[in-house]
């Protein structure tokens, strides 16, 4: 009985600490991170909460660790990376099908970083993370996601990708410019029609005009 009352005493004080933990959300992007938790939404009963623990390893680089809790608080699935960067894992919905997906920055010297993607299903986070390199990546209606990486200050190339078979594969990519030099014409107004758009690869079945209004949506 000593035991087991031992036993309940250590994970009182286990479950007491993950409370204690700070929403990631609420946190400013630094290093070296702090410990914290986010809450996961369209992932079924066996992802309800993601929990993000850090170890230093050598300059600017730690060890990211994730567990996926059930909402019994089970681990059901576990991760680890390193990442150099200071912003906090990030949990959005990034091809608008309703299932949160869990999104990582892990390392990068520019605005373009490299990530890692967990993309959510009904039943849980798919467990093979997806690579990208991007500024940002944000929902591009139906489906869609958008990788935008920075070519230079005024220039960004959008890639438009459907999450098919376990991989983001690229449907088409535009270029945005507000160079004026990339303007249709002299009295071409960025402000009012949003930046310059041409299509460079792909996307020929439905063109330019199509994916230019979903990149600069």
């Amino acid at each position: 009985m000593i035991g087991l009352i031992a036993g309940l005493t250590l994970l009182a004080g286990a479950a007491q600490a993950d409370m204690e933990k700070p929403d990631c959300r609420s946190l400013e992007a630094s290093q070296p991170h702090q410990d914290c938790w986010l809450p996961l939404d369209g992932l079924g009963p066996r992802a309800v909460e993601v929990h993000a623990s850090f170890e230093p390893w050598g300059d600017y680089r730690e060890y990211l660790n994730l567990d996926v809790r059930s909402a019994t608080g089970e681990v059901t699935f576990s991760a680890r990376t390193v990442i150099t960067v200071p912003p906090y894992p990030e949990v959005t919905d990034i091809n608008g099908d309703g299932h949160d997906d869990l999104v990582i920055r892990v390392e990068g010297a520019s605005a373009n970083l490299e990530h890692e993607i967990f993309m959510g299903s009904a039943d849980g986070l798919v467990e093979q993370a997806i690579s990208a390199n991007a500024a940002a990546i944000r929902p591009g209606g139906d489906g869609l996601v958008l990788l935008v990486s920075r070519d230079s200050a005024a220039v960004a190339i959008v890639q438009i990708a459907r999450f098919i078979d376990g991989a983001l594969r690229a449907e088409a990519a535009v270029e945005l410019s507000y160079d004026p030099d990339d303007f249709p014409t002299e009295d071409y107004d960025a402000a009012v029609s949003g930046p310059a758009c041409r299509l460079i690869y792909l996307g020929e079945a439905m063109g330019e005009d199509h994916y230019c209004a979903i990149a600069r949506n």
